[in-house]
């Protein structure tokens, strides 16, 4: 093999740096897509890496370019924390073309190095591994990383609405299932903190979803007792134009009952709704996203049909 040569990031890496890491990354996109809000992993622009670099957004030492014959083929980008015990590794990745030449294992060893000899007490990875390129995991733990908590790790699950048959919610008595209306606000973000024990706020709220043009209230849905507000769910449609004319695919969620009424089975009657709802329209894919310790709901999913799509797998180091 060619010999490989190291080298921190200097000024005029920029675009070998963006057009390494570009290629690395758009193979992701090669994969049936998941990210339906948009790109998970958008490309770099060289033009940004110099401000970044020099507003401290970027650790030099620690942001490293391999090249083979002056090729760059593989390379990191790396930031310190304002005390520099930690270091965030935020991207790293090999050109396609020179995958399984150990060029990454490489430069991970450099990058370990240069924390360690910085004082470095722990590096982690900003991005979360993506479980269906099992070569990204199998790097990282040959490398001593670990997942600190793999049940706490958010899963994206996956429902074929095309075999999806739907079904009218079957509820308690007493209970019904309406729509948001605007004007509403306050009371949904009071709702969602009671239920997700948050802090969210009705500003958080407008900015986040209600000032979207894609914001369809009549796909938000509520769970009422007598008046009282006990469960809420949501299916928000993406596009990818303005015009909301090309669905990029939908997500659920923000799907959760208030304590004192759960196992009532509203959880199962606000999904049913959901789907009943993303059946007419079939926007693929139709993702929602939770975390593996959170079991009766991960089994609430399953017995509507969601099978676990990816993993988004948390990885870290104490050196």
């Amino acid at each position: 093999m060619e010999t490989l040569r190291l080298a921190a990031y200097q000024p005029g890496d920029e675009r070998d740096l963006a057009a390494v890491l570009n290629a690395a990354y758009g193979t992701l996109r090669e994969l049936p897509r998941l990210d339906v809000e948009g790109d998970e992993h958008p490309d770099l622009r060289p033009d940004d890496l110099a401000p970044a670099l020099a507003e401290g957004r970027l650790w030099p030492a620690g942001s490293v370019v391999a090249r083979m014959a002056g090729t760059p083929v593989t390379a990191a980008l790396m930031e310190l924390d304002a005390d520099a015990q930690r270091g965030v590794v935020r991207r790293l990745g090999t050109h396609p073309a020179h995958w399984g030449r150990g060029c990454a294992r490489e430069v991970l060893r450099a990058v370990e190095a240069a924390a360690r000899q910085a004082g470095v007490k722990r590096l982690e990875v900003a991005h979360a591994v993506d479980s269906r390129r099992p070569a990204g995991s199998r790097l990282l733990e040959h490398h001593g990383f670990a997942r600190p908590n793999p049940e706490g790790e958010h899963i994206t699950m996956v429902l074929d609405l095309e075999a999806y048959q739907p079904l009218a919610p079957t509820l308690p008595a007493g209970y019904t299932i309406r729509s948001f209306r605007r004007g509403e606000e306050p009371r949904w973000v009071a709702l969602k903190n009671r239920v997700f024990d948050d802090g969210a706020t009705v500003e958080w709220f407008a900015q986040r979803f209600g000032n979207l043009p894609n914001f369809d209230p009549a796909s938000w849905f509520i769970a009422e007792r007598r008046g009282e507000w006990v469960g809420m769910a949501s299916v928000i449609t993406w596009y990818d134009d303005g015009a909301l004319a090309r669905p990029r695919g939908a997500v659920i969620e923000w799907v959760g009952v208030v304590e004192e009424e759960r196992g009532r089975g509203l959880g199962e009657g606000l999904m049913r709704t959901c789907l009943n709802v993303a059946h007419a329209s079939r926007p693929w894919p139709l993702i929602l996203i939770t975390q593996p310790f959170r079991q009766p709901a991960v089994a609430l999913y399953r017995k509507l049909g969601f099978e676990i799509a990816r993993e988004h797998r948390v990885y870290a180091k104490n050196l």
